[in-house]
């Protein structure tokens, strides 16, 4: 080998190693006589609370019997905690208020009824009795009063009608009517007959210009043809006006007005009955009959 030559290179167990090698740590022998791996013990830090084996003890719930009590699930079948069960002494339930108090949950509270709406209805009910006694008293009186009247215990009674010969027709017809309806007014038949006379003649007769006995006598009503001859008789002889005169026809120059009479001979009995054969007239069917006639009805 020469003066500048390579050293040759060491053999494998001629290096030296430049980091020389750590023994190895020392393994503990776990194993007991028996052969068996013993377990490891962990030592933990004073306070620990964990076993030997890395877990937490349970909690020692024992009262003061040593009886274990047990934990309440507070899980619902939904999977929610149930609230805290807060009843007070007397057994209701408290919930916590927005306020922060308390209020009782187990019992509904009582409320106070107001009196008011039961005094309404007793009025009311008291009112609707009152109401259908009085409609049934009302009734059974109006009952009585038509039988008695249909039987007129107090007799006849006629009622005489003065009339414009140009009326004398439909007149004539709706007093046919009224007898065959066998009227009665207070106890009384009251038949209705028609005669015909001159307007002026009727207030000439009225007025004593000349006898009564010209037209037969006084009547209990009057038609004329026009409000003229009943303004005329009114002037002269108001006493024997037993109620304002009121149209029942109509015609060119004509509204005959027909007016209740009062005087000697006339009792309230013939002017309640010369009113209600006005009211008669003006019924759609007497009205009809003036339109026959030639006249135009009111209605």
């Amino acid at each position: 080998m020469g003066r500048h030559s390579r050293p040759e290179d060491p053999t494998p167990s001629q290096r030296v190693p430049r980091h020389p090698q750590r023994p190895p740590y020392p393994q503990h022998d776990r194993r007991t006589t028996t052969g068996s791996h013993r377990p490891v013990v962990r030592q933990h830090p004073a306070g620990d609370r964990r076993t030997p084996t890395g877990q937490f003890p349970a909690a020692d719930r024992r009262t003061a019997t040593g009886q274990h009590q047990p934990v309440r699930d507070r899980r619902t079948t939904t999977g929610r905690h149930q609230p805290v069960d807060r009843r007070t002494s007397t057994g209701t339930h408290q919930a916590v208020t927005s306020t922060g108090s308390h209020r009782a949950i187990g019992r509904a509270p009582r409320r106070r009824v107001a009196k008011w709406p039961i005094a309404v209805a007793v009025l009311v009910l008291l009112a609707g009795l009152g109401y259908f006694g009085w409609s049934w008293a009302d009734s059974v009186l109006n009952s009585r009063a038509e039988a008695e009247a249909a039987s007129c215990s107090k007799g006849d009674t006629t009622l005489r009608v003065m009339v414009a010969p140009s009326a004398e027709v439909p007149l004539a017809k709706a007093a046919g009517k009224w007898n065959g309806a066998k009227t009665v007014v207070q106890s009384h038949c009251v038949t209705v007959q028609i005669a015909s006379s001159p307007s002026e003649q009727v207030l000439n007769a009225l007025t004593g210009r000349i006898p009564l006995d010209t037209i037969g006598g006084l009547p209990a009503a009057w038609l004329p043809e026009a409000s003229l001859w009943t303004s005329e008789l009114k002037n002269a002889k108001p006493e024997m006006i037993g109620s304002p005169a009121a149209s029942v026809a109509s015609a060119r120059s004509a509204d005959y007005p027909y007016v209740s009479l009062a005087g000697a001979g006339l009792d309230e009995v013939h002017q309640r009955a010369a009113q209600q054969f006005r009211d008669f007239l003006l019924e759609p069917a007497q009205q009809a009959d003036f339109t026959q006639a030639g006249l135009k009805a009111t209605s």
